[in-house]
């Protein structure tokens, strides 16, 4: 399990220091030299203030072998085991498919999920909804 620093603290918008939940920390390390994965779902509206707590933690993975790879490292420093769905690799993810781990982190049973798309879109499709000519912001597919 990685340990602790002053970098596991965050300040909060009234610039209060607490610590960093498990699922910041997680995010930190998904994107250790490149953004590879964004917290969504759940945590994202604790993120924003909507919420104070979610039973798990989404993120949605750029989809390559590079980002999985990294994705499982971080995932086995935990000793995270899945739970049930689709392995996470990129062929199973390629098809809208979700992985589910599950570890223990100072005694909570810590839950996270993956996805790298909605079910049933193509990889043309995605590229349209998500391309960097895209003019509008995407409230539903």
């Amino acid at each position: 399990m990685p340990s602790s620093s002053i970098t596991d603290l965050t300040i909060t918008n009234e610039g209060s220091i607490l610590p960093m939940n498990i699922y910041l920390q997680l995010t930190k390390q998904f994107n250790k030299g490149k953004l590879r994965a964004v917290i969504s779902s759940g945590q994202a509206v604790v993120l924003h203030r909507l919420a104070i707590m979610s039973k798990d933690g989404d993120w949605i993975l750029k989809e390559d072998t590079e980002t999985i790879k990294h994705i499982l490292i971080v995932l086995s420093q935990y000793k995270a085991h899945y739970r049930f769905g689709a392995p996470l690799d990129v062929r199973w993810m390629c098809g809208g498919w979700s992985s589910h781990f599950e570890f223990y982190h100072k005694g909570l049973r810590i839950r996270t999920d993956f996805l790298t798309r909605p079910p049933r879109i193509s990889q043309e499709r995605l590229r349209r909804l998500c391309g960097k000519n895209r003019k509008r912001l995407i409230y539903h597919l």
